[in-house]
Order: C-alpha cells, then sequence, then structure tokens
C-alpha cells in the first residue's frame, strides 16, 4: 500500500504555485501535506506535470519520488488514471491531494489500517466525505480508465457496496486550499493544528 498524490493541478484559482506557497512555519504547503502522509510510514508517489519545476525540486530536496504524467493538463481524471498505472502492484492506493495540508497523520494511520484490496475507504466527518481516499486493487481498472477533469466520484458511485466509513474528528479531511484566503481561514476556524 501507499499514498497516491495528486500534485499535478494548474493552481489557476490560487493565483500562483500554490503547492510551493509559504505556510505560516515558511514551509511550503506541499511539503506540510507530504509531511503527514510520511508520518504513516508508507510509500509516497507524488503525480506532477511535465515542467512544473518548482515542484519537482521540492520532491527531490524531500526525498519523495514523483511520476510526470504526459497529459495532465486534461484533467485530474488524467492524472489519476496515470498515477494508479504507475503503482498497480500495490494492493491498495490511497489517493491523496496535494492542497490537503491540514489532515491529521492520526488519520492517515486509521484510512490505513482499514484498507484492503477489495474495499474503498473514505473519512467522514460531520457526515460530509472527505479525502484522502484508499482504493483496493480491485478498482484499478475503473480509476485506469478515468480521463479529463473527473475525479474518482463515479466509482464512488458505482461501487457504493465497497465502501468502508470512516468517521473522524478531522476537520482537515474536508479542507484543501484554493485560494490564498483558503489559508488564512483555515487559520481563523482552527483547522492549522496540524501545521508544526
Amino acid at each position: 500500500m501507499g499514498w497516491l498524490v495528486l500534485a499535478a493541478g494548474q493552481s489557476r484559482r490560487f493565483g500562483a504555485d500554490k503547492l510551493t506557497a509559504q505556510m505560516r512555519d515558511g514551509r511550503a504547503l506541499l511539503a506540510h501535506t507530504l509531511a503527514a502522509l510520511t508520518a504513516t510510514e508508507q510509500p509516497l508517489l507524488a503525480v506532477v506535470r511535465p515542467g512544473h519545476n518548482a515542484v519537482t525540486a521540492l520532491l527531490d530536496r524531500l526525498d519523495v519520488p514523483y511520476t510526470v504524467c504526459p497529459h495532465a493538463e486534461a484533467g485530474m481524471g488524467a492524472s489519476l488514471a496515470w498515477g494508479v498505472s504507475q503503482v498497480k502492484d500495490w494492493m491498495f492506493c490511497g489517493v491523496a491531494l496535494a492542497d490537503m495540508p491540514y489532515i491529521r497523520s492520526g488519520t492517515l494511520a486509521a484510512l490505513h489500517e482499514r484498507g484492503g484490496e477489495e474495499r474503498i475507504v473514505a473519512p467522514f466527518y460531520h457526515e460530509r466525505q472527505g479525502h484522502p481516499v484508499i482504493f483496493g486493487r480491485r478498482f484499478y481498472p475503473q480509476l485506469m480508465a478515468l480521463g479529463g477533469d473527473a475525479g474518482a466520484k463515479s466509482v464512488l458511485q458505482r461501487y457504493s457496496d465497497a465502501l468502508l466509513r470512516l468517521d473522524v474528528e478531522d476537520r482537515g479531511v474536508l479542507c484543501d486550499v484554493d485560494t490564498p484566503d483558503d489559508i488564512h481561514e483555515a487559520r481563523q476556524e482552527g483547522v492549522a493544528y496540524s501545521l508544526s
């Protein structure tokens, strides 16, 4: 098992490269996301877009392996399909979004413990489904068939009977960063507890 980190987005709403944007401690947003994932002691593979040199340089510094999705501009579905095709030997993979730096490592560990080849595991915070989502190898063909900007929602809906719901008290599973204001709002709402 490992974590597939989707880091190939364009950051259009952020207005700059959000993955290298500095958090309050001076570290990059992506570094925070990766720190929590690394704490689970599971393999990581980041999916990046071609020419995203600032992100690949950061991944090199953090010693995180990555794969370049040649058609990342097509959208998240294309990046996810490419990433899954690179980790077919994993019994299950956690699909993590690079712009979600507030998830507690304990939440990630709990998700990992429940993963399996035949199931999907998703965190829920106050009845709302969050990220990351763990997919067993059974679902890799469906994930690899995705394209465009469609994420894995269709797979979740089609195989809802295989979904194991993990209720968590971790609002970070819902908090992504799309704009500079998102960082400020998360701090104001007390979500930034995971930043160390």
